[in-house]
């Protein structure tokens, strides 16, 4: 795992001595996801420069040093992530007669052969893993961006003053002495609307997110089209009507889940560093361990913060399930003064404004893990596979039941919800049937309220995605562009809405938010971590199986329950479905209440010129009074001054 950043001197106006002092700079802010190493690559015209910091995973002798520069002389690389196959990829040439002497066991060497030796297309269709990489051809003067099909690593590009800057974060681009760090406000739009900014916008004008499963090409004398080109495409595998299922049995299917998540695991296994697995104590973590454990020759090492609120702490049941599966198990309990010192910090560790407050949590467990091991498997994806939130769920049996109610009932109804006190939600909270019983009742509550007057399924899907509904009345200038949420036309037109919903979340959310939260978190730290439930091929084969396999009697997630099962006892996992989150409402009503005020004063909101500020104001009244539940939406914009003064100003 690594980091790069480079510079194209498309406008030719660059100086080769300038450029390097460029690049020289930018890389230093790219030190935290690759603590091993640094390198550059300075191409002797002066047409583009490269630099690189590693993380060594495999090999970690210096013959996986980068850039990684073709035999040849003729490609240079830059790469961030892994190749888990490339030692298949290696036979494979080999049996080829491809003449290629490897100088190094390193998946870049592996990358940079099939590269040569296949048409880009076709050597991507090879790989299996995680990744982001820039390729130049010294003899064609083009440059190649790419990212994963998940889009698990990060890759931002844009042009300043006609270059071309490229990075795996935005900060080291930002750091382009001519780089102009204008907030693009049509983006700060969507950031409101989501609590993340959303491929392919950044926060920035000018800059981009390369789209997941799509590469780019640059070329100093070729007119060629510098637009994204997709290699390969989620939703012709969630609109199949080859369904999986076809001729198998229930039993033959969880055989077949359970063969394809070991070889997904066994091949993210594959290091030269200590690995370890993130442990929740939720059915996805246990079973990515699980199964860890069934194939390692030793114990596994498992990692889990704790918390003293017990609604929010899923330790317990992680201490329980490693105790189980007999794993060399790690746990810290998180004081709520070493999680609320964090609130302060997360502006300068993402790149974008980002408003998922379980970043928090997750980079505490980053921290806790590092100072054990380099590399960590999540369970990350099985939710969005698998029908595992609870909107495919009790959201969407909610909404059937609402939209054959009258609507004039549902909107006398919907006038009493805007006005929900704290007493009455935890009154309702008891008098729950334990099918409708959750953790986190506010925040269910605050979602039924979204919906209780909504009879169309798009309506419903959009209404529980959104941070704020209507983002526009908030920004004193900007208007929300289109993003894949929008455009209903180019949404799966699939028998099952629930399907739908799985795949534009596989496409945005989980892309986004989830997996933003865990590279920015895991990198902070010099930490790697490995997604077995993002295999293409197993995300191929599950996004083809019908429902009725992933969801059995009211209960989500069913065939990986039926595989945990074997190796856990259902009890240890089966209950509500808890978030990796923080107790924001009471947080932002006490402790961090003067922190909330300051960054949200007229003063700052005035000086900014971005924000209506007698909306904002009257969100923090309503709040704070207790008449209106607003702290996820106060959160997403608190995150947004904490980026804006931490990182956008350098403050």
């Amino acid at each position: 795992m690594c980091g790069f950043v480079g510079q194209l001197n498309l406008s030719g106006k660059t100086s080769k001595s300038d450029m390097d002092i460029n690049i020289t700079n930018m890389t230093r802010f790219l030190e935290h996801r690759g603590p091993d190493g640094v390198g550059f690559f300075r191409d002797k015209f002066g047409l583009i420069s490269i630099g690189h910091r590693r993380l060594s995973i495999l090999d970690i002798s210096e013959k996986g040093s980068q850039p990684f520069e073709s035999p040849n002389g003729r490609y240079i690389i830059a790469f961030n992530g892994e190749i888990y196959n490339h030692l298949l990829i290696r036979k494979k040439i080999e049996k080829s007669g491809y003449p290629y002497s490897w100088e190094s066991n390193c998946d870049t060497e592996t990358l940079m052969a099939g590269l040569m030796m296949w048409d880009l297309e076709v050597c991507l269709s090879e790989l299996n893993g995680m990744f982001a990489f820039a390729l130049w051809d010294k003899e064609e003067k083009e440059l190649i961006l790419c990212r994963d099909r998940m889009g698990i690593k990060p890759l931002y590009y844009g042009f300043s003053n006609g270059d071309l800057l490229f990075s795996s974060e935005i900060k080291a681009i930002k750091a382009h002495p001519k780089f102009e760090a204008n907030i693009n406000k049509d983006a700060l739009a969507l950031y409101l609307r989501y609590a993340y900014v959303p491929t392919p916008f950044s926060i920035y004008q000018g800059i981009n997110k390369l789209p997941q499963g799509h590469y780019i090409r640059f070329n100093f004398d070729k007119n060629i089209n510098t637009e994204p080109k997709s290699y390969w495409d989620l939703s012709s595998h969630f609109c199949s009507k080859n369904k999986v299922s076809d001729g198998f049995s229930s039993d033959t299917l969880v055989k077949v889940l359970e063969d394809k998540l070991v070889e997904s695991i066994r091949l993210r296994m594959l290091s030269d560093v200590e690995l370890g697995a993130f442990l929740s104590g939720g059915v996805d973590s246990s079973l990515i361990v699980a199964l860890m454990q069934k194939i390692s020759l030793k114990k596994v090492n498992t990692f889990t913060i704790g918390f003293e609120r017990k609604s929010f702490n899923e330790a317990i049941y992680a201490k329980n399930i490693a105790s189980y599966l007999g794993t060399n198990h790690t746990e810290l309990y998180i004081s709520e003064k070493e999680s609320l010192n964090l609130a302060y910090k997360c502006g300068s560790i993402w790149d974008e404004p980002f408003g998922d407050s379980s970043q928090i949590p997750m980079l505490l467990l980053s921290t806790l893990t590092s100072k054990n091991v380099k590399v960590a498997l999540s369970g990350d994806g099985g939710d969005e596979l698998f029908c595992g939130y609870n909107r495919y769920g009790q959201g969407y049996r909610l909404f059937q039941i609402l939209s054959i109610i009258p609507h004039k009932f549902l909107e006398l109804t919907f006038k009493g919800f805007e006005h929900l006190d704290p007493k009455f939600i935890n009154k309702v909270d008891t008098l729950l049937s334990k099918n409708f019983k959750f953790s986190g009742i506010q925040d269910k509550m605050l979602k039924i309220a979204k919906i209780i007057n909504v009879s169309d399924k798009n309506l419903f899907y959009k209404k529980l995605i959104s941070c704020f509904d209507s983002p526009n009345q908030f920004l004193l200038d900007g208007f929300e562009p289109e993003t894949l949420h929008s455009r209903i036309e180019l949404w799966p037109d699939n028998k099952d809405f629930r399907d739908t919903m799985m795949y534009l979340d596989c496409m945005t959310y989980l892309v986004d938010d989830i997996l933003t939260k865990v590279d920015r978190a895991t990198m902070s730290q010099g930490l790697e971590a490995r997604v077995p439930f993002l295999d293409h091929n197993l995300i191929e084969w599950s996004s083809r199986l019908p429902l009725k396999e992933k969801i059995k009697n009211n209960s989500p997630k069913w065939l990986l329950k039926k595989i945990l099962e074997k190796y856990v006892p259902n009890s240890y996992f089966n209950r509500p479905k808890m978030g990796f989150g923080v107790p924001l409402s009471s947080w932002l009503k006490g402790p961090l209440k003067v922190w909330a005020y300051d960054l949200l004063s007229e003063s700052r909101i005035k000086d900014q010129g971005l924000f209506n500020y007698d909306l904002i104001n009257r969100m923090l009244e309503e709040n704070f009074s207790n008449q209106r539940f607003w702290h996820h939406q106060l959160w997403t914009l608190l995150m947004f001054q904490s980026w804006y003064y931490d990182s956008h100003l350098g403050t």
